[in-house]
This record gives C-alpha cells, structure tokens and sequence, in this order.
C-alpha cells in the first residue's frame, strides 16, 4: 500500500467533491440542522477552498493511498497580533 499527501491539483476537483459530498452527508446526518444539502455545496466549495487558501497564502493537499484519493486538508494562514485572540478561537 502507497501513501502519499500532495498539493492538490485542479485534476483533483471530482475526487474532492466526492470526498466533500462522503463528509457532508455524514455530518448532516449527525447534526441536520446545522448542514445544508450537499448538492447546495458541493460544486461551490472547491473554488471556494482553493481561493481562500490561495489569498493566506495556504494551501490544500490532498491524500491518497495507491493513487486514489482518499482525503484532504485545508491549511490556512492566519496573522493575528494578539495571543489572547488567538486563544478565544479555540
């Protein structure tokens, strides 16, 4: 078995949604009132994530285990002057 994680490719938009629409479900059916449906998100979220982590200078990366995706991670930037700020998000 390979695993790799690399920098996710515009070729790698299918596989995203598939992962987005797996995770969406999964969470609606767990928490209804919080998810949308995932038609309403699914083909909006690729472009979304890619240009927010373009602009903080962040990146997505995507997993795969013997070439299939399986999986990705959002890696955003974020300066924030103020420790104590920082620590009220989490």
């Amino acid at each position: 078995m390979e695993i790799k994680i690399r920098e996710c490719l515009p070729e790698d938009r299918s596989a995203f949604e598939q992962c987005t629409f797996e995770l969406q479900e999964d969470e609606k059916a767990r928490q209804p009132h919080i998810w949308k449906d995932v038609g309403e998100v699914k083909d909006v979220y690729f472009e979304y994530v890619t240009k927010t982590a373009a602009e903080s200078e962040g990146k997505v990366f995507v997993g795969e285990v013997d070439g299939k995706v399986v999986g990705y991670i959002i890696v955003i930037t974020n300066e924030d002057e103020s420790p104590t700020l920082l620590l009220k998000k989490y």
